[in-house]
């Protein structure tokens, strides 16, 4: 069980990290876009992204993150608020 908790861990923080690239992308020239596939990008985002998951709160079980990653893959801007507010950020 344990490993299937942090499978699921894992594709929740990659899922928000896609997401959360994809927020920040649209709208870029398709030149600039690629440029953020970068290793140095994918670093910045995951930082991101760990800070974003932390604040959801989400109970270390399997059934709240599969629960998590349903909901968010059925409504892809139920997060879109906490992007653009962790962006902001100073």
């Amino acid at each position: 069980m344990p490993h299937l908790l942090a499978q699921k861990q894992r594709e929740l923080h990659t899922l928000v990290r896609e997401q959360l690239r994809h927020y920040c992308e649209r709208g870029k020239p398709q030149y600039l876009v690629g440029c953020a596939y970068t290793e140095e990008a994918t670093s910045i985002y995951d930082g991101c992204a760990r800070g974003i998951v932390n604040g959801l709160e989400v109970r270390s079980t399997v059934a709240e993150h599969e629960e998590f990653l349903e909901d968010i893959r059925r409504n892809p801007r139920a997060l879109e608020k906490l992007y653009k507010e962790y962006l902001e950020k100073p």
